[in-house]
């Protein structure tokens, strides 16, 4: 890059221009001319930014690949009069220039589609070696090590940590006792956590996990192939379980017969119970003299019928009770700061871990620029360097995951603190806005013993949630 910089700069001063900037996109391809850098430029050309006259670039092929998108972006900044310039081809002004300048382009956009094809032919080819030409699946970590020829070669290692548990994931789906969710539910249970993000694994992630044929030891040189080639690593599953996953997978579910336990008429049904007999209310509907369905909360208990109501009524005494119980902001704000103050002092040690991980993995990381420099003046083996760059690199790898896990840990709770403050604040309008199942979470949330409903007065003394309750006795003198 430096020695390309240094040419553009040559031609600038040969051509007695000023260079402004550099806009470098490392590691992007010319056929992509939806570079950060490349759009950046066209931008401040467009803005008039540096009062540029000209783009100076190393060859053709690093503005664009493509001769149609060459075309198309040279004539867009000659608009804004700024012309392109090669720094290591022909120039372009002139007749003659402009079919240079095309041939060049084609010949660039030629080899792109060569290099294009020979890249698919080297990924076909080593995918028929068994090795993986993309990122590794979870349970599986990227890692290094040198080859016979001195050269680091990228390897396929397995993850010490998370491969049981996705053989256990394959294995409890294969007993057919537990449902996919059911089985996300024990893997949060067992600690399992995905490599980058640190969150608990998905029903979707599970889904992906269990039809991966890279668990079994198999690589597919071409997506949709019926042959697969064996792995140059170890596989995670048995073949023969992963076979039998395949099979359950595709036969189709058993249709079930749930009992439809909610209704959209009756959000307040069994949360609502009797002040007589204590019993929850249930929902029915009944017919009047002109036709019309009406809908009610009853207690349909033999002995008592002590709560006839309609639906309207009832859930008009809620809402009324729900803007009754609206704290004040200033009370909110001196509650969220309790709570995560509250929260950082029990979390004292977990800091503390945190930041004992920060300086392990420093240290780690010493150690591992420390061994290639080892290596390289040949005071260990090849042997020994693998095997010590192996080991660095799962401490490295186990220490990056637990740091990710404890950090977002911390960062979510304040997110779910925040969550909270919103509902309690808003607690009236997002229950009248919420679909049938959000209003039952909802009600739940804030009065977890449910509401006493007398016929006569209505809804009697609520027993709200904690946070409530806290923010009554911030309330007192």
């Amino acid at each position: 890059m430096e020695f390309q910089q240094d040419i553009i700069r040559k031609r600038a001063v040969e051509l007695g221009l000023e260079i402004v900037e550099f806009f470098v996109d490392e590691g992007c391809t010319g056929t992509n001319t939806n570079r950060s850098e490349f759009m950046r430029m066209i931008e401040a050309c467009r803005s008039r930014k540096f009062g540029v006259d000209a783009v100076i670039v190393f060859k053709y092929d690093r503005f664009a690949r493509d001769q149609f998108d060459h075309l198309k972006q040279k004539r867009e900044l000659l608009t804004y009069g700024v012309r392109i310039i090669s720094a290591t081809e022909p120039s372009n002004e002139g007749i003659d220039g402009e079919l240079v300048e095309g041939i060049l382009t084609a010949i660039n956009q030629h080899e792109g589609r060569r290099i294009k094809l020979r890249c698919k032919a080297g990924t076909i080819k080593a995918r028929q070696n068994g090795r993986l030409t993309n990122r590794a699946p979870v349970g599986y970590e990227n890692a290094v090590e040198v080859g016979s020829n001195g050269r680091l070669h990228k390897v396929v290692v397995v993850d010490d940590q998370r491969a049981p548990l996705i053989r256990k994931c394959f294995e409890m789906y294969e007993s057919g006792t537990q449902t996919k969710a059911e089985i996300v539910i024990a893997m949060f249970r067992l600690g399992f956590r995905m490599p980058k993000s640190g969150d608990p694994m998905s029903k979707s992630q599970l889904e992906k996990i269990l039809v991966n044929p890279t668990y079994a030891g198999r690589v597919y040189a071409r997506r949709g192939d019926a042959e697969w080639w064996p792995a140059a690593f170890p596989a995670i599953v048995p073949g023969e379980l992963f076979d039998r996953v395949q099979q359950m997978l595709e036969e189709p579910s058993p249709q079930r017969k749930s009992h439809k336990n909610v209704n959209n008429l009756f959000p307040l049904k069994k949360f609502l119970t009797c002040s007589k007999c204590g019993r929850p209310l249930t929902g029915g509907t009944s017919k009047g003299k002109c036709g019309g369905r009406y809908s009610y909360l009853r207690c349909y208990h033999r002995e008592c019928y002590g709560v006839s109501v309609r639906v309207e009524e009832a859930e008009n005494r809620f809402l009324e009770l729900l803007k009754g119980v609206y704290p004040k902001r200033s009370l909110l704000k001196l509650f969220r700061e309790v709570v995560v103050d509250v929260w950082r002092e029990r979390e004292g040690n977990a800091r503390k871990e945190i930041t004992a991980l920060r300086k392990g993995k420093e240290l780690a990381s010493r150690k591992r620029d420390r061994l290639f420099d080892l290596y390289t003046e040949g005071e260990i083996s090849r042997e020994d360097f693998n095997r010590t760059l192996n080991r660095y690199m799962k401490h490295l790898k186990r220490t990056e995951f637990e740091l990710q896990d404890l950090c977002a840990q911390e960062r979510c709770f304040e997110a779910y603190v925040d969550r909270a403050m919103y509902i309690i604040q808003n607690a009236f309008r997002l229950w009248q806005a919420a679909e049938i199942n959000d209003k039952i979470r909802l009600q739940w949330a804030l009065f977890p013993d449910g509401l006493v409903y007398d016929q006569d007065e209505g809804i009697l003394n609520p027993v709200t949630s904690k946070a409530f309750s806290l923010l009554e006795v911030l309330k007192a003198p």
